[in-house]
């Protein structure tokens, strides 16, 4: 492919725009750049809601009526 000048150059430019669509420009971002917000966004919607659902009212601990409910172990085995 390197033999031949031309496609050495086609090869240049081809990778230049790769990088170019990648990083971006002055006037708009790149591929990227705009991934990196979404993500950022997405991060800090999800802290958001579950800093909601942390502050959520902790309910009481039901007495189940302690040890006379459970079974013993001969009546497990049986």
């Amino acid at each position: 492919m390197f033999k031949n000048r031309w496609g050495a150059l086609l090869f240049v430019c081809l990778t230049a725009a790769g990088a170019a669509s990648l990083i971006g420009g002055e006037d708009e971002q790149g591929v990227l750049l705009s991934t990196t917000d979404q993500l950022a966004q997405t991060r800090s919607d999800l802290t958001s809601q579950m800093a909601e659902l942390s502050e959520t009212e902790e309910r009481p601990v039901q007495d189940v009526g302690g040890e006379d409910q459970l079974a013993t172990d001969e009546e497990l085995i049986d």
